[in-house]
């Protein structure tokens, strides 16, 4: 956002709102600063309240002239955008306006299945049914569950306009560390394409939701596999990955022994300031900082148990300025080349 707000600057304002503490927003701007020098204001508690009573603060919101003119996710806030904005091509942004697109009627309504504009659809068995369709252009995105009650034993999935691979990655249940590490498919454009998908049960044998849940994924993998003729396997592949170690006989590991007290997580793009906090939380952000298309994954070779004090002042996802700052706490963070079993997604042959 600092990057834009200097590009045209003088003719737009972009305002970051959030309903923390005063103090601790100046707090995390000092920070920053001290590894760019930003120009965003930061806004106070008090001066955010009412904006935030009014919007859901995961949205941005734009202002054109004193009025309100399109709620939208972040990644739509880009200089092509703005331009069009600046030039009164305000149509522009109203492709873009998720929140003021309808709910799916019947999105929570798992009586009978609801997708119209069909791709495919399914009796398994004398329990599920399910449907994939297209985009359904006027509403907006959702996902919706139906666990099984006393009073109601029916159990069912949707989703309404939810990119292939984001249905790939819920129906193939991936752990926390499990990430789809190589994309070999023809056809990858069709992956952020949206979707509807539904499936429902009638639940007469009274199943647990866990059970029913374990079911329903594995017919969807099957109708995935059908309709976009892609599937996931385990596979052992050599690949790059980050390798964080201790550096032999190094005082500095010291540094890392947790004083205790109230545990303190704080961290932005510009730098982690974690107390009392477990190990295994800080490899998490690490992974989360530095993954990118061609180094998805970070191994702990450590040793490190417990929790841990750290205070890193540096740019978060640079790999250079993190093995740099990483060497004050006794720790070598390298890039290697490893054997590892990954998902890999492929076209069914």
């Amino acid at each position: 956002m600092d990057k834009l707000q200097r590009e045209f600057d003088g003719k737009i304002q972009i305002l970051p709102f959030t309903s923390d503490k005063t103090e601790d927003v100046e707090n995390i701007f000092t920070r920053i600063k001290k590894q760019q020098d930003l120009i965003l204001p930061s806004a106070s508690e008090s001066e955010a309240s009412e904006i935030l009573d009014l919007f859901n603060t995961n949205k941005k919101i734009w202002i054109y002239k004193g009025k309100l003119i399109a709620i939208t996710d972040k990644d739509d806030v880009n200089s092509d955008h703005i331009k069009a904005v600046l030039n009164g091509e305000i149509e522009v942004l109203e492709k873009l306006r998720n929140e003021n697109k309808k709910s799916f009627e019947f999105v929570s309504d798992f009586s009978k299945l609801q997708l119209n504009n069909t791709i495919l659809r399914k009796n398994v068995g004398e329990k599920f049914q399910s449907v994939l369709s297209g985009k359904m252009e006027e509403y907006k995105r959702d996902i919706k569950t139906k666990a099984p009650r006393e009073d109601d034993r029916t159990f069912g999935l949707r989703f309404i306009n939810i990119h292939a691979l984001s249905l790939y990655r819920y129906v193939y249940d991936f752990p926390l560390s499990g990430q789809i590490a190589k994309i070999e498919v023809l056809d990858k454009e069709n992956l952020s394409n949206p979707y509807c998908y539904e499936i429902i049960s009638a639940n007469d044998e009274n199943k647990e939701y866990k059970e029913l849940q374990k079911e329903a994924r594995k017919i969807m993998q099957k109708d995935l596999e059908e309709a976009f003729n892609y599937t996931i396997k385990k596979e052992k592949r050599k690949l790059k990955v980050y390798v964080l170690k201790k550096i032999k006989d190094d005082h500095k590991l010291d540094r890392l022994s947790s004083k205790g007290g109230k545990p303190v997580a704080n961290a932005t793009a510009f730098f982690i300031n974690y107390e009392n906090i477990p190990f295994t939380r800080f490899i998490k952000k690490l992974r989360n900082c530095l993954s990118t298309p061609e180094i998805r994954f970070i191994l702990d070779e450590t040793g490190i148990e417990g929790k841990i004090n750290i205070d890193i002042n540096a740019k978060t996802t640079d790999y250079k300025e993190m093995k740099k700052a990483l060497k004050e706490y006794g720790l070598d963070l390298a890039i290697e080349e490893r054997e590892l079993e990954v998902f890999v997604m492929m076209d069914i042959k």
